[in-house]
């Protein structure tokens, strides 16, 4: 887009912007549109975007403030500071966006004009103190998120129970921020900028209350986690953020199971973050937990394993799948396992055989997948045990309440002979995943009495 077009868009925009008149819902693609402008006034007008930027994000940074300070709000105020928000992450997200896809290509290194532009802005550290930083997306992320933290700070302090809405999308707003920084190849800058957000943005978590440990709060402290654990002089703070985040993903443990069940998203996202930890190979992290600590870990997982919502139950077994992984890297791991894997196999071969519906077995076999890789002895050892020396039988057999009673009828008994062959079969079979999950979909559907069927035939002909 060439220069004079760029003008134009934002102009006409940010008038329209500024008169009052744009409908909300279309406040949200006119600042995709001016963040995309931006972005592609950086390569050829630096300082210029920076200052568009500033004009256009400031009003909203002043009103979201004014919302911050209030003590009571009704539904009305909540909307709007979601709205806020909502404007916020949508400008970023384009923004970001935008420019990874410039860096992508290599535009900046073609340009001609773009040695010539002043690469450097002066952003305020809220004490008065003026720091230079570099001229990319990180740069004007910081630059938002040193003026933004503190109203979030005070919307998060005021522990409103109608806050909850809003607080999730302020963490929602915060992770798209972040994002810039973890895209980036180069490391996060140390200077006072960045130190001061990170020493506000765990100030933050301190003081949010249990209860507003939601999904995005999840996902923006592994992002925290994965910008700034590489320097040694963050790790102890650091170290004690993800201890705290656990204890209070545990304390879910607590409530009943309907509780449990009514908040599948943070147990998603709590797992999918720790997922994405063990895959990033931060370790560190997670050599911080003592096995008692281990051990409700796994009993969380357990609890998730019993969970029928599909994107749920892959990130449970995402994270087990990682964490079993993991243990082989560590001998006291390795023993961790071997004595706290017996009732985690046994809920996952109860699911298998009929507590959960047919369509997640796929997701349960690849955990299972992975015990039989990783720890084939053991999981020799403990199939056997579970399913003959208990004498397993399918969840439609087992389970004694009128609701289950026509599961009973079409339920097969597991002899001693079917049940050592499948366990023979899916040991033989560690080195080819395909056949491995066809034996598990098999021995699913003869649990569920379906082995027979036309349901049968439909699910053999997808392998």
């Amino acid at each position: 887009m060439a220069d004079i077009e760029i003008n134009k868009t934002y102009y006409f925009f940010f008038e329209a912007l500024k008169a009052g008149f744009v409908a909300q819902n279309y406040e949200n693609r006119i600042m995709s549109i001016i963040g995309m402008c931006l972005s592609d006034l950086l390569i050829v007008e630096y300082q210029k975007s920076i200052n568009w930027l500033q004009s256009i994000v400031e009003p909203y940074i002043l009103k979201l403030g004014e919302l911050a300070q209030l003590k009571q709000i009704d539904k009305n105020t909540q909307s709007l500071t979601c709205h806020i928000l909502n404007l916020v992450s949508q400008l970023m997200s384009s923004l970001i966006q935008r420019q990874q896809n410039h860096n992508s290509t290599d535009i900046m290194a073609n340009d001609s004009t773009a040695s010539s532009v002043n690469t450097s802005f002066q952003v305020g550290n809220g004490h008065g103190a003026i720091v230079n930083t570099s001229n990319d997306e990180r740069a004007i992320v910081n630059s938002l998120l040193i003026k933004l933290i503190p109203i979030y700070k005070q919307i998060i302090s005021r522990n409103l129970s109608t806050d909850l809405i809003i607080i999730d999308k302020l963490f929602e707003s915060i992770s798209v921020t972040l994002s810039s920084n973890i895209a980036c190849s180069n490391p996060q800058p140390e200077n006072e900028i960045t130190e001061a957000i990170l020493n506000e943005l765990i100030q933050m978590f301190y003081i949010l209350n249990e209860n507003s440990w939601r999904k995005f709060a999840y996902e923006v402290c592994r992002q925290i986690l994965i910008i700034w654990w590489k320097n040694d002089k963050y790790k102890n703070n650091l170290s004690n953020l993800f201890l705290f985040s656990y204890q209070n993903a545990m304390k879910l443990m607590t409530r009943d199971m309907n509780w449990f069940h009514d908040h599948t998203d943070v147990v998603e996202q709590y797992c999918t973050c720790l997922a994405k930890l063990l895959k990033s190979k931060y370790y560190d992290l997670f050599e911080k937990l003592n096995e008692e600590s281990l051990v409700y870990l796994l009993k969380f997982a357990q609890l998730g394993l019993q969970l029928p919502e599909q994107y749920t139950l892959r990130a449970v077994a995402t994270f087990l799948e990682e964490f079993v992984k993991f243990t082989k890297l560590k001998n006291n791991l390795m023993e961790f396992l071997e004595k706290n894997s017996l009732n985690l196999l046994h809920i996952m071969m109860m699911g298998i055989s009929g507590a959960l519906p047919r369509h997640l077995v796929d997701i349960l076999s690849g955990i299972l997948y992975i015990f039989v890789k990783e720890y084939p002895q053991l999981t020799n050892s403990l199939l056997n045990q579970i399913l003959i020396k208990n004498d397993f039988q399918p969840y439609g057999i087992t389970q004694q309440s009128a609701a289950t009673a026509e599961s009973q009828t079409t339920s097969l008994h597991l002899s001693k002979e079917q049940k050592q062959g499948f366990v023979k079969s899916i040991l033989s079979e560690s080195s080819n995943k395909r056949k491995f999950k066809e034996i598990i979909t098999e021995f699913s559907l003869i649990c569920r009495g379906l082995i027979n069927t036309q349901y049968a035939k439909e699910t053999s002909q997808k392998f």
